[in-house]
């Protein structure tokens, strides 16, 4: 993901409730020409993408794991997991962070637009789950929230980090 940095993170709001919109300190991201916004909580640190150990029978999404902090953690390829074009190795990558299970997340700046929620893969419904959920920064700019927690559910992801 190419960010915008924690320093210019921004509040963002649901805009499918009626009622009003709920700020959510987040951090911005580009996946191509589409914008996702990661809540602050769930962001663990943005760190210089480490080089991946591959590992063997992983689903293509997955790029290998990496040591953080003295732990191996998962490198999700974010735009394999939507069926688009790897990006190449280095920049940024974000640590994210669910419960005790951590998940870094690669640069993906390079790649096609990404896909709406409705064109995603249907053999995949818990990636439109993630990326799926419309917001707006707080300059009214559209972004998709991604949702953590979907992300991390997704069944092949889930077994690896065990």
């Amino acid at each position: 993901m190419s960010l915008r940095g924690v320093r210019n993170a921004t509040a963002v709001s649901a805009v499918e409730a009626p009622s009003a919109p709920v700020a959510l300190p987040a951090l911005v991201a580009a996946l191509g020409v589409e914008h996702v916004a990661v809540p602050l909580s769930a962001v663990a640190a943005v760190v210089a993408a480490p080089p991946a150990v591959p590992l063997p029978a992983a689903p293509a999404y997955l790029r290998g794991v990496v040591v953080w902090q003295g732990q191996l953690v998962p490198l999700l390829d974010v735009a394999a997991l939507v069926d688009l074009e790897a990006p190449p190795a280095g920049g940024e990558a974000v640590v994210l962070r669910q419960g005790e299970a951590e998940l870094a997340v690669p640069d993906v700046e390079s790649i096609p637009p990404a896909p709406d929620a409705a064109a995603l893969p249907v053999h995949r419904p818990a990636v439109a789950d993630a990326f799926g959920r419309p917001a707006r920064a707080a300059d009214g700019a559209p972004v998709r929230l991604l949702d953590v927690a979907a992300l991390f559910a997704i069944a092949e992801l889930t077994a690896v980090l065990g």
